[in-house]
């Protein structure tokens, strides 16, 4: 009888450990919990008005990456869920009994993964393993060690040196600007000089600094001033010429009375010889310092035509008596 009674217990344990479910038994729930009229309009009413609010693309992508999140963070091995997991109780009958998965080296420490592999999001429109091939190119060629010797830490970043380079790129920007406009008076001054008309209108005379044969005929100076001239003129010359000849394939039945009442005939452009040859002398002189650049154009305008570049005007002759100076600094 005692032997009957160890087996029945014998027999019961298994299965009460394993807690396997019963499908045969009926599961009766409790009975849920009507909502009154009352709550049913309330819970209607915030329903629509949820459904309302439309979620701006910013919105929509945070809740999407903290659903993300919440179900990467969230073990399928804990908590109350897993007591009610098939897939846990059919790796548990198979020997898995938490941990890593993988064999056991014997050392106590396991071979496998411990934790889910991660997910990673895939931003650029590179292939796969692109990243991979580029940084290991990188590291073959020693550029990946030069670009980080290069970037300079947040240490190393010196306030006194940094106001000192700006300070000299804004000197820098402001004399190009004034060897600009001493260039384009010089040009002006010798073409209202060597014109029988004395310059005449201001269109007049650009056309006139830009019409001799050669560039080299043009004091250094200012020579960059007219190459530069020369070159816009040239491209625009072209725009309309293209122009030009795209309306006369429109218009085939137009003749020279025609283009000339409509304003479509191209405007005559004379090209300097040597606008495409190279310039050793302007080259050395575009390589001078913009200080050096814009000191040789004002003592060029004083020499030639007796006009301060800073006093903005022309004395009758080259003593130049009332002038303060040479430089920017003597006239303040």
């Amino acid at each position: 009888m005692a032997s009957a009674r160890e087996d029945g217990a014998n027999s019961t344990a298994p299965n009460a450990d394993e807690e396997e479910d019963d499908y045969m038994t009926m599961v009766i729930q409790d009975p849920v919990k009507q909502e009154t009229s009352m709550q049913r309009a309330a819970r209607l009413k915030r329903e629509s008005r949820q459904r309302g609010v439309i979620k701006s693309k910013a919105q929509l992508a945070q809740e999407a990456e903290e659903a993300r999140e919440k179900a990467l963070s969230t073990s399928l091995l804990e908590g109350p869920r897993s007591q009610q997991s098939k897939g846990l109780a059919m790796m548990a009958k198979m020997g898995f009994t938490g941990g890593g998965l993988g064999k056991d080296s014997g050392k106590g420490n396991p071979s496998g993964i411990t934790e889910p592999i991660s997910v990673t999001k895939k931003e650029d429109r590179s292939g796969i393993g692109h990243a991979a091939e580029k940084r290991r190119r990188a590291e073959e060629s020693g550029e990946g060690q030069r670009n980080s010797k290069a970037v300079r830490t947040a240490d190393d970043f010196d306030p006194a040196e940094y106001r000192d380079r700006m300070s000299r790129e804004r000197l820098v920007e402001k004399l190009e600007k004034q060897i600009t406009a001493a260039q384009r008076l010089a040009a002006s001054l010798d073409d209202e000089r060597e014109s029988p008309n004395g310059g005449g209108d201001n269109n007049d005379a650009k056309k006139s600094i830009t019409s001799r044969k050669r560039l080299k005929s043009y004091p250094k100076e200012y020579r960059a001033y007219i190459r530069q001239q020369q070159e816009q003129d040239r491209r625009r010359h072209d725009r309309a010429l293209l122009a030009t000849h795209h309306d006369r394939d429109l218009n085939g039945d137009e003749d020279n009375d025609d283009i000339t009442a409509l304003g479509k005939r191209v405007t005559e452009y004379v090209e300097a010889e040597d606008l495409d040859e190279s310039d050793e002398e302007l080259e050395e002189f575009c390589s001078l310092d913009a200080e050096e650049r814009l000191r040789s154009i004002v003592l060029y305008l004083r020499e030639q035509h007796n006009y301060c570049f800073w006093c903005k005007q022309a004395y009758p002759d080259k003593s130049m008596e009332g002038c303060p100076g040479l430089t920017e600094d003597d006239h303040d």
